[in-house]
């Protein structure tokens, strides 16, 4: 289950970097790695 920050002193533990502002977004995005739509692979 996605977890969402539901404060800002949540938001800013969650996010420290972008980095893991990142991490989060593709998990979000693409729950088990991201995929291309065309071919398939688990490399982006």
């Amino acid at each position: 289950m996605i977890e969402y920050p539901t404060s800002e002193l949540e938001f800013d533990q969650m996010f420290t970097d972008d980095a893991s502002c990142l991490d989060y977004l593709i998990s979000v995005r693409w729950p088990n790695g991201p995929r291309c739509p065309k071919c398939g692979p688990d490399k982006y």
